[in-house]
């Protein structure tokens, strides 16, 4: 088979130019941190990934703690490469790479659900946006996470539509391994099982279920008893202690000072919190029952916190604040658009994979806090570029209605392609 024809049978006239610009994107941004910083960009929780995946290596007792298990799938895996390789670099420049290929999932689940040209939008906003060129270079378990979470939803489509077991054996795969990469795997898990039940035929699942009931109560059985046992002998007392330890300094730390990020900032919601174990000897819940009326107040600047701190920070008094505003405003309203166009379109039970995913970090960052460098919105990235690109790709069909003119990104692939000698 010619080299071209495979390149036009896989999309690639599209893709390659897309795929080109992902890779020497973050690959240049990798080498250059590499040679600024003299070694792989680290922060505090870098340290903590090489420490535990340190033990691991040593033989050290593994942690059975909130942290220790909800990111073991992070740091056991560059356990596993720091025994092979013998090096973090490795590591991180894999990391890249395969958050620059995830360009290709984006594509596929964009022309799933949408359409080409959305396709090629959406995949060129994730491929050129700098938050996820940024933190992939970086040893840390957000490109990874955001790479391996386009592969389930890809696989969770596709086996939609194929019904193939390898489909559907992928997904499950991808849905096990994302419980354990970080805590908010979990959250994001929930509401793919949320589209999951949104598309799912329940006749056919109440059939499945009469059809397969003795495996199922069998299984039931096994893991109620298994349940049973672990709690009882307290093999997961270290995992709720932690987590009770973990809650406590969130709300001291976080929630007491109404800070909205990480850090503090002008926009905080201020106020004496209630720290007082006054419902049943849980300070947990205490704080939540004796505060809700300000925690609520928190959680909605949190909500628009979420898309940037420009949401309360503008100056409409000025040409040059307008402006500014407007660019900031515009990536919001294409995505909106988009939405808005799904919903005209009556396509929202397919798609609502798309602004599920959104919501899901948005509500990881509203319960917890957002982070201050944004790595915590990351997951949501991929999915916002795909609806901003159905909404621009509403707005090029008006242009093409109104100016009688075709508009197509053809021609750019065709050039790429020509100067590299293969034929489209």
């Amino acid at each position: 088979m010619k080299l071209g024809k495979l390149f036009k049978h896989a999309d690639f006239k599209y893709l390659l130019p897309i795929i080109s610009i992902s890779i020497i994107t973050r690959v240049c941004y990798f080498l250059w941190r590499l040679i600024v910083e003299q070694g792989v960009p680290k922060t505090q929780d870098s340290h903590w990934y090489l420490d535990h995946a340190g033990d691991l290596l040593s033989g050290a007792r593994f942690h059975i703690d909130f942290n220790g298990i909800l990111y073991f799938g992070y740091y056991g895996l560059l356990a596993v490469f720091l025994a092979i390789f013998k090096s973090e670099t490795v590591f991180v420049l894999l990391q890249v790479l395969v958050n620059a290929l995830s360009v290709i999932f984006v594509y596929k689940i964009s022309e799933m659900l949408l359409n080409k040209r959305t396709a090629v939008i959406a995949s060129l906003i994730y491929a050129l946006t700098y938050e996820l060129i940024y933190w992939s270079a970086f040893l840390l378990t957000d490109s990874l996470f955001v790479s391996v979470l386009l592969m389930t939803v890809y696989f969770l489509l596709k086996s939609f539509n194929t019904k193939r077991k390898a489909d559907i054996f992928i997904f499950s795969a991808g849905v096990a391994y994302m419980c354990f990469i970080r805590p908010s795997g979990i959250v994001t898990i929930a509401f793919i099982f949320v589209y999951i039940f949104i598309n799912m035929d329940l006749k056919k699942i109440t059939s499945l279920i009469i059809s397969y009931r003795r495996y199922i109560l069998v299984c039931t059985v096994i893991s109620a008893s298994l349940g049973f046992i672990i709690i009882y002998r307290g093999f997961l007392n270290p995992f709720v202690s932690s987590l009770y330890w973990n809650l406590r300094w969130l709300l001291l730390d976080n929630y007491s000072s109404g800070r909205i990020f990480d850090v503090k900032t002008p926009y905080d919601h201020v106020y004496n919190a209630v720290k007082e174990n006054s419902h049943l000897n849980n300070f947990v819940i205490s704080f939540f029952i004796d505060n809700w009326k300000h925690i609520l107040i928190l959680y909605g600047k949190r909500l628009l916190g979420f898309w940037g701190t420009w949401m309360w920070n503008y100056n409409l008094t000025s040409p040059a604040g307008i402006i500014k505003f407007v660019v900031r405003l515009s990536p919001v309203i294409a995505m909106l658009t988009g939405i808005l166009r799904i919903i005209r379109q009556k396509i929202y039970d397919r798609t609502s994979i798309l602004i599920l995913m959104i919501v899901s970090t948005q509500l990881f960052c509203t319960i917890f806090f957002i982070d201050s460098a944004w790595r915590y919105r990351l997951p949501s990235l991929a999915f916002v570029g795909i609806l901003t690109g159905y909404g621009i790709d509403w707005l090029l069909c008006v242009f093409e209605r109104h100016f009688n003119q075709k508009l197509s990104f053809g021609f750019v692939s065709d050039k790429i392609l020509n100067i590299m000698n293969i034929k489209s």
